[in-house]
């Protein structure tokens, strides 16, 4: 039986939840640490002897890591091993960029509050256990080090499906997680009651132009959103309410959040209405 890749299409969205040792901000924040790093450590490798370290030599490191740092155990070697897979990546992409000549864009560091997440490809790590059709419980790690965060979104996996990754982002001040599930190839298969086809064009003036002649119009994110960023935005910078911020003025990135959480709430319902429509 084949057994072929599949990667659920709508992330779960994770409430968030207080800070504490265990949740998914402090174990980003070691992922973080552990990338500045190794990335570092390449940079001085090579500057002060001419030495370029590969990503099994610093994987082979790890055992010393979470011996002097035990907060590291709780990650997981699998997990720690990605997060070294994915910075070996992004210096292949920028030697790749470099004899191209492309703009190479060298890999940076990155504070913790701009890391995006991590991934964990150990199935026996983690487990989401369904509870119905819009609800779940994500479980990783093992013991009393384990997280366990309640998910909601429709996530049906199905029988067969076997869990093979998941991958945990932040984005907008609320976290997501991707899960990539092993599915025989003979319950993806579609059997075709028609030869009908559409064609969508993507534009400027109208977001998304149908073959029939029905489109859907420019939602101009932005543009529709600029009265309440304002609003945000005098919010944030007026003196007079400092007293209600805990004493201190805000700073920018509560703008920000801000921003972001209004395009992601135009962008989701944009998302809803072209998936029905293009369904029909």
């Amino acid at each position: 039986m084949k057994v072929i890749w599949v990667n659920i299409c709508p992330r779960i969205p994770l409430p968030r939840r207080a800070r504490r040792a265990v949740s998914p901000r402090a174990w980003t924040r070691l992922h973080c640490e552990l990338t500045n790093a190794a990335l570092e450590e390449r940079i001085d490798a090579w500057r002060k002897a001419g030495k370029s370290i590969s990503d099994f030599d610093q994987q082979n490191a790890l055992p010393e890591i979470k011996a002097d740092r035990p907060e590291f155990i709780a990650l997981g070697s699998h997990a720690l091993q990605q997060t070294l897979r994915r910075l070996d990546l992004a210096f292949q992409s920028f030697f790749r960029r470099v004899k191209a000549g492309q703009t190479p864009g060298f890999p940076r560091f990155k504070a913790a509050k701009r890391f995006a997440g991590f991934a964990d490809p150990d199935p026996a790590r983690w487990k989401l256990m369904q509870h119905g059709g819009s609800g779940a419980t994500l479980r990783i790690g093992s013991g009393k080090e384990a997280m366990s965060l309640s998910a909601r979104g429709r996530h049906l996996l199905g029988v067969e499906a076997r869990p093979n990754d998941i991958t945990l982002t932040r984005r907008n001040g609320q976290w997501f997680v991707s899960v990539t599930l092993l599915v025989p190839e003979a319950v993806c298969a579609r059997e075709r009651t028609g030869s009908m086809r559409r064609g969508v064009d993507f534009g400027i003036t109208d977001w998304a132009t149908f073959d029939d002649g029905q489109s859907i119009a420019n939602p101009h994110w932005v543009r529709e959103e600029l009265p309440r960023l304002s609003a945000c935005a005098v919010k944030c910078c007026d003196p007079s309410r400092i007293s209600s911020w805990g004493g201190c003025i805000p700073s920018r990135a509560a703008f920000w959040i801000t921003a972001g959480r209004c395009y992601s709430t135009v962008r989701a319902w944009l998302m809803r209405r072209s998936s029905a429509w293009i369904g029909t």
